[in-house]
């Protein structure tokens, strides 16, 4: 075992610091052009550098002179590595995602799966098979976890909480006080005989304890993105129409349209929709969180790409003070 160790390298330590240190500026050289390497290269090189590391202690413990304290420190060194071999795999447990390589929207991409509690899947552009882009493209949800999507066959099933909400929405619009809401909405309230329904203020949206602060922080929020002019993906030379339409989708998510652009893309017709909707995964006392997303439709009101997400917002339900989360990222 001396001789291995000796022929390997005089200081592994330092041999694994080297490693660690050219790994590092590599992954921030590729972040620097929006890149980065694909997972399974970084549970390579973690891999490597603990088991340098391992290795490193050892042969460092192999030069202590006197045998007993030698022996007793291998032994404890052994011990001390049982919990903290249980400890990287429960991390690696964790912080594990199936990756696919897949097409989307005609785009190669790499899949990756977020599958603990929900089941959400994040595409990357996929470069090589090294390195991919470092920002998500796309976001997918599925339902609640437990599952690979694309090997149990339900790759084509995404129901993303927000988009599927959309898909299925009943647009509340009020051209008079006597106007009722339409009987698709949840919020109607009529049955086989009757049409009676709930009342709704001058912008068609329920006049209920309940639905009223969300039309508030809609409100808030939207007004947040048009004051610090955080609209996303706006296309120069094109009209950019700013409005505030409440909606409530049919599965009771409340949400609100904000602005509108009409462009043309390889000859179709693009109308790109903004629109603030509520995250309902989201449960903390004293808080919600909105998301800013985009629907890109045909004139007939065909998607033809796939919705992107653009950013999160937390509000105080008390104060409406809004945070900025700075991330398009499902969490």
């Amino acid at each position: 075992m001396k001789d291995i160790l000796k022929h390997y390298s005089k200081y592994i330590l330092l041999d694994t610091l080297v490693v660690a240190t050219l790994f590092a500026g590599a992954h921030a050289i590729l972040s620097l052009f929006h890149l980065k390497f694909i997972e399974w290269v970084y549970y390579a090189v973690i891999g490597i550098i603990i088991i340098g590391i391992l290795l490193g202690i050892f042969q460092l413990l192999l030069k202590i002179r006197k045998n007993y304290v030698k022996y007793v420190a291998i032994c404890v060194g052994a011990i001390c590595l049982i919990p903290l071999t249980y400890i990287c795999i429960l991390i690696f447990a964790f912080t594990y995602k199936p990756m696919h390589i897949v097409e989307k929207d005609g785009i190669k991409c790499v899949a990756y799966v977020r599958s603990f509690l929900q089941v959400y899947v994040d595409y990357y552009e996929y470069k090589n098979p090294l390195i991919i882009g470092n920002e998500v493209l796309f976001t997918d949800y599925f339902g609640k976890g437990g599952f690979d999507p694309f090997v149990d066959g339900y790759e084509d099933d995404s129901m993303m909480e927000e988009n599927a909400a959309m898909d299925d929405t009943t647009e509340i619009t009020d051209d008079s006080e006597d106007e009722r809401i339409d009987d698709e909405n949840i919020f109607s309230q009529q049955d086989n005989e009757s049409d009676t329904a709930i009342d709704a203020d001058n912008d068609g949206y329920p006049l209920t304890e309940e639905f009223q602060p969300y039309k508030k922080e809609l409100t808030a929020v939207a007004t947040y993105i048009k004051d610090n002019e955080l609209y996303h993906d706006v296309k120069a030379g094109n009209e950019f129409s700013e409005f505030l339409v409440y909606n409530i989708s049919a599965k009771g998510h409340p949400y609100v349209n904000i602005a509108e652009q009409v462009y043309e893309q390889d000859g179709i017709s693009i109308i790109a929709t903004h629109y603030i909707i509520i995250n309902e995964s989201y449960v903390e006392n004293g808080s919600r969180e909105y998301v800013y997303q985009i629907k890109f439709e045909d004139e007939s009101g065909n998607e033809v790409a796939s919705r992107k997400v653009v950013d999160f917002y937390l509000i105080d339900t008390e104060t409406l003070v809004i945070t900025d989360e700075k991330t398009n990222d499902w969490h």
